[in-house]
């Protein structure tokens, strides 16, 4: 009797993200305070914030980008779950802009479709936080040549 053989399916998907520009992060002018950019939108998804001039990136996720982001204003001390992330990346971007070394743009997804064999395009639901990690992991991926500030990061060989 033959011994069964497992098979290797190869499958394609491709993954379609929608990326909106909505402005640089500024100095407030007091201690290390921030100003995020007006207009940001009050939905989940994901957002990148690019150090242009050093070429850095900092990719996050968030239910609300507005509250997320404005987290980085001031982070001070605040004793809850994200604030000794949000005082790294609120550091990061206030040492960048004081030293004029680079400025800092926010961009946000709030849309993306997944295209798969099975169903065609589809939508993902990005109140879904597995969806908003994939699309994080992806645009880590894509900008593999860039410096990823992503404390959780790890370059691949």
């Amino acid at each position: 009797m033959d011994a069964p053989r497992h098979m290797i399916e190869a499958l394609s998907h491709s993954l379609t993200t929608y990326w909106q520009f909505v402005g640089q992060v500024e100095l407030a002018g007091v201690g290390y305070q921030l100003v995020m950019p007006t207009g940001l939108p009050k939905l989940a998804g994901v957002y990148r914030i690019e150090a242009t001039d050093t070429r850095e990136l900092y990719v996050g996720e968030g239910a609300n980008l507005f509250r997320r982001l404005r987290n980085y204003e001031n982070a001070g001390w605040i004793p809850d779950t994200y604030s000794r992330t949000n005082r790294q990346v609120q550091a990061w971007i206030y040492l960048g802009l004081s030293s004029r070394k680079s400025s800092y743009q926010v961009h946000v997804c709030t849309h993306a479709e997944l295209t798969t064999a099975w169903v065609g395009g589809r939508s993902l639901n990005l109140g879904q936080k597995y969806f908003r990690t994939l699309i994080e992991a992806a645009m880590i991926a894509e900008r593999s040549d860039w410096a990823i500030v992503n404390k959780q990061y790890d370059r691949l060989a």
